[in-house]
């Protein structure tokens, strides 16, 4: 990203996070670097609910292989010594915000065979294991140097 070290005061991701947050390196390498000390990220993604062991019948298929739990996205934000993770939580009823937004998408009388099959699958579901998870994490004032903390003055 074309930004400065230190630009942000917040970053926010909303339902794409999903797509490149999951790489080791990603949330260390290209999004902490640009937000300043104090600042905050936030992001809302699809997620599990709950953990799912895989393979498993509860499961929605291959479809969902990108899908990580709640619990799973906690642990991969804890990861990192420069962030603390304030908020992760699912978001309540998630799964019904998620079936709204493919009926306003299908409103626009487009047609679309992928978009009313996941309906169909969220509603089935009723959020027992697709929906969003909800995380907030605060860039530490700490800088980590070669295995040691430091507090700048």
């Amino acid at each position: 990203m074309p930004f400065a070290h230190d630009f942000f005061d917040a970053i926010v991701s909303l339902d794409s996070y999903h797509y490149y947050g999951t790489d080791f390196g990603y949330l260390e390498f290209h999004i902490l670097r640009h937000l300043k000390r104090g600042g905050q990220i936030g992001i809302v993604s699809p997620a599990y609910p709950v953990e799912i062991p895989l393979p498993s019948p509860e499961h929605p298929g291959d479809d969902w292989h990108w899908m990580n739990s709640v619990d799973w996205w906690e642990r991969h934000w804890n990861r990192y010594p420069e962030l603390d993770v304030e908020h992760c939580k699912a978001l309540p009823n998630g799964w019904q915000s998620w079936v709204r937004w493919h009926e306003l998408c299908l409103g626009h009388g487009r047609r679309d065979d992928w978009a009313e099959s996941e309906i169909r699958q969220l509603r089935e579901d009723e959020g027992r294991y697709l929906g969003f998870v909800r995380m907030v994490g605060r860039r530490t004032y700490e800088m980590t140097l070669i295995g040691t903390t430091s507090t700048p003055e």
